[in-house]
């Protein structure tokens, strides 16, 4: 059984026998790609004059060798991979335009991360640290076959377009609010929708709220201005929030009564058994003080 590390250099020194004429010579490279909440080895094919190539991730593929599939019949499907995608050529007209900030300062929106095994990309990008969490700006890129794509703005591009902090921060979070509004409903009413009326609902005396937005990691909601008072509205005054994952939080009213112990020892179950790694936001959950309008980690 080979190594995960014997694995990726077999493929990176076999994958051009997959591939038509016009890829030889091709430049074959494994980078380590870090994104927020993932790290992986990605193999990318770089043709003559290519600037921008799509990484593919390897570890997928290692899974499959793992399960007994044909090393060989992981490189055609690779190869075929390869030949069928490319990096659209808005992606790569965008990035150019990354030189602007004027030319992209429409196109910028927050996230939000758990800072925890974030630290090294956390490092090189502007954020706004709120508890374990983290608030990150991206730049959107565009869409193709349903998949979206951004990058992370870092350091370096601020320096270059000669922008603030405060000022990149002011205009990606107008950018969202305006782009992707937050959405506060009750869990019930989602429940409804997506489940039929015969649903497994929720009692009435405990009122959740889903946070979330129209699109994409949308529990970064949460930190728009306003969100936070419009919550303390609903639930009466003080409340708990438990980071669901990186695409929604739930609201739970403290004057339900529910024990803050209940509801930490729930979320972190949930994230060891439901949400995928890419997607948990933090095993913490945490408590607004609405009279001293502060958000602190639930005891």
């Amino acid at each position: 059984m080979l190594s995960f590390e014997e694995f990726a250099d077999i493929v990176a020194h076999q994958i051009l026998d997959y591939l038509p004429a016009e890829y030889a010579g091709s430049e074959v490279t494994l980078p380590r790609v870090r994104k927020i909440n993932q790290s992986y080895t990605g193999l990318v094919v770089r043709k003559d004059q290519e600037q921008f190539t799509p990484a593919i991730r390897l570890d997928l593929f290692y899974r499959d060798y793992l399960n007994g599939r044909d090393p060989e019949d992981i490189l055609q499907e690779i190869g075929n991979m390869i030949r069928q995608i490319s990096f659209p050529s808005q992606y790569g007209e965008l990035c150019e335009k990354l030189l602007s900030y004027g030319r992209i300062a429409s196109r910028l929106f927050v996230r939000v991360c758990g800072t925890k095994g974030n630290e090294e990309l956390l490092g090189r990008a502007p954020h706004r640290k709120v508890l374990d969490l983290a608030v990150t700006c991206h730049a959107y890129l565009g869409e193709t076959d349903g998949s979206k794509a951004s990058i992370l703005i870092s350091h370096d591009m601020l320096e270059q377009w000669g922008l603030t902090e405060a000022q990149l921060f002011e205009q990606a979070f107008r950018n969202s609010a305006a782009l992707m509004p937050a959405v506060i409903r009750p869990i019930r009413d989602i429940l409804k929708e997506n489940c039929g009326p015969d649903a497994d609902l929720p009692p009435e005396e405990v009122p959740l709220y889903v946070i979330t937005r129209s699109t994409w990691d949308s529990a970064a909601a949460l930190f728009y201005p306003g969100v936070l008072d419009e919550l303390t509205e609903i639930a009466g005054g003080d409340f708990f929030i438990l980071p669901s994952s990186v695409n929604e939080c739930i609201m739970v009213p403290e004057s339900t009564g529910t024990d803050s112990t209940a509801l930490r020892r729930m979320v972190r179950e949930i994230n060891q058994n439901v949400v995928k790694e890419a997607e948990i936001l933090s095993d913490n959950i945490y408590h607004y003080d609405s009279r001293k309008q502060e958000l602190s980690v639930a005891e």
